[in-house]
């Protein structure tokens, strides 16, 4: 006889305790609905993964806790779902796109299986998933997960309370390398917020929730999932890249809220007002390389922000601050206390001279010595915190990086250049050119080009597709003539009307084309007949 699973805790239970009553073990209802939308409880992939209910679900997809009965040991299943653009057939379990969203539903499916692949190859690790297997099913595809006991860094600090910086560095910064490996493998999260790492049971953060780009940006075919607070300003943009840095700043406001138990402001509001409201308590407490590291790491322009895992490691690693060298520096060169012996007459000279000599030179080692130690590491204790608690734009930036615009839709850089908050240039176009690679309206070349400087305040120069230099006439027949004049003119034909008598169409309608067929393809700016009726001769 099978065994029989709780759908919660997947341990098993009697017959008729997993067909309806109260689970012994962890008092869940076996009876409880199913999540909208998700396969019966216990319906059985693959032979072998039993699935249970439903732990979280997103626009892209399910997640359900289920047991490998060939294994014998409890696994998380992902199910690509976007629940917005497909039904599934409660009978087979098949998932089929909605009317319309064929292409959209392949083309998200494939950049879910790629993603899959992706974290397949990853080297294993104790803070990132361990994939276990990738399968298709029911028209569509699973990722299964090796599964831990857990709970959100969000639940855990609601909790626990907030962390100190020395019990937040044993969470974090051991994340940080396979973080690094992850990137350079090409593996993006995207998503990472105190919602997606998980504090396990054996003390460490797990990053968890992989998904797709689609999911974790405004502008795609499914419902978008982003924390405000940890998603950076590039996520709410169609245009600017999503990459490393990224990454980096979801990752540093997770560390802000487990240091002060607050998310920073949303990335739209903050580059309108760019300040770090953190406590002053909580700044106090944190070494100064850290505060930097936080700074660097939240920047909103992806230019001026951290741009890798590695680079934030060394700077949440560095040596200790400026203020405790100069502390130190300070200690060892205090005058002795009034109670010890001073002596009456040093090479003749009175001690009045060498008391007050003594502090002069004191004075003038320690503001040399100072001066010194903040001009090499270039750090302003005083104006760092005042920069953490009301940072604003800096007066002294007069060049800015190009960003990447090549292959964009023009129009909606226009749209994008009317934040004047976050962009400091203009554009212009300098001549449209045919492309047989960029479609038409889409950016083909730049000048200056991605990543170089450009005095603020600038202008780029951008060459715009008119699309190819040939175009296919598409189908008219049975279309009404004003429709089918939109149509041609829009691919960049002249269109000449002819008019007959018709018993078959009603007056307006296109019979044909007079010269040419449908599926022909023809110079832009070609002259293409269509004949339309007027209506059956009244005199026939």
């Amino acid at each position: 006889m099978n065994t029989v699973y709780c759908v919660n805790c997947m341990k098993p239970v009697d017959t008729t305790a997993a067909h309806g009553e109260i689970c012994p073990h962890c008092g869940f209802n076996n009876r409880t609905p199913v999540h909208p939308g998700a396969l019966p409880y216990r319906t059985v992939l693959r032979e072998r993964y039993s699935l249970g209910r439903v732990t979280s679900a997103d626009g892209e997809g399910l997640n359900y806790i289920a047991m490998d009965t060939k294994a014998d040991i409890k696994v998380t299943v992902r199910e690509f779902y976007p629940a917005s653009i497909v039904f599934r057939d409660n009978a087979s379990g098949r998932v089929t796109p909605s009317n319309g969203k064929d292409s959209a539903f392949s083309r998200l499916q494939q950049d879910f299986i790629d993603m899959a692949k992706g974290l397949a190859r990853l080297p294993e690790s104790r803070n990132l998933p361990k994939v276990l297997a990738v399968f298709r099913e029911n028209n569509t595809v699973y990722i299964v997960y090796e599964h831990h006991e857990s709970m959100t860094l969000r639940a855990y600090i609601e909790k626990k309370g907030k962390m100190d910086w020395n019990t937040a560095k044993e969470f974090f910064l051991p994340m940080l390398g396979a973080l690094s490996t992850m990137h350079a493998m090409g593996v993006k999260h995207l998503g990472i917020s105190p919602d997606t790492l998980m504090v396990c049971s054996d003390g460490r953060l797990r990053l968890s929730s992989f998904a797709t780009e689609s999911l974790r940006r405004l502008g795609s075919d499914i419902d978008c999932d982003m924390v405000p607070g940890c998603a950076a300003y590039e996520q709410y943009s169609k245009n600017l890249p999503c990459s490393e840095t990224t990454d980096v700043y979801g990752f540093t406001a997770s560390l802000v809220f487990a240091l002060s138990a607050q998310l920073p402001s949303a990335a739209p509001d903050r580059a309108r007002d760019p300040k770090l409201m953190i406590s002053r308590d909580v700044v106090r407490t944190l070494p100064q390389n850290v505060i930097t590291a936080i700074a660097g790491g939240l920047q909103v322009k992806q230019e001026d922000r951290i741009s890798s895992f590695e680079r934030l490691r060394a700077e949440l690693s560095a040596p200790a601050s400026v203020k405790t060298e100069i502390q130190e520096i300070r200690a060892t060169r205090e005058l002795p206390g009034s109670s010890e012996y001073t002596p009456q007459t040093r090479f003749t000279l009175p001690p009045k001279f060498w008391l007050v000599g003594s502090f002069l030179v004191t004075a003038l080692v320690l503001v040399f010595f100072a001066q010194k130690f903040i001009e090499a590491d270039k750090l302003n204790v005083d104006k760092i915190m005042e920069k953490l608690e009301s940072q604003t734009e800096t007066s002294f930036i007069e060049v800015i990086k190009v960003p990447e615009m090549e292959g964009a839709s023009y129009n909606d850089w226009i749209d994008e250049l009317k934040d004047d908050s976050l962009y400091k240039f203009s554009v212009k176009v300098a001549s449209q050119e045919f492309s047989e690679d960029v479609p038409e309206g889409y950016i083909i070349s730049q000048d200056p080009a991605p990543g170089e400087n450009l005095e603020k305040g600038g202008v780029v120069s951008l060459v715009i597709s008119r699309g190819s230099s040939t175009r296919t006439l598409p189908a008219v027949n049975g279309k009404k003539f004003t429709d089918v004049l939109e149509m041609l003119e829009a691919e960049g034909f002249e269109v000449v009307k002819e008019e007959t008598y018709s018993r078959d169409a009603l007056s307006g309608v296109v019979l044909w084309y007079v010269d040419y067929s449908t599926g022909d393809q023809l110079p832009y700016g070609s002259v293409v007949k269509v004949l339309v009726s007027i209506g059956e001769n009244p005199d026939a």
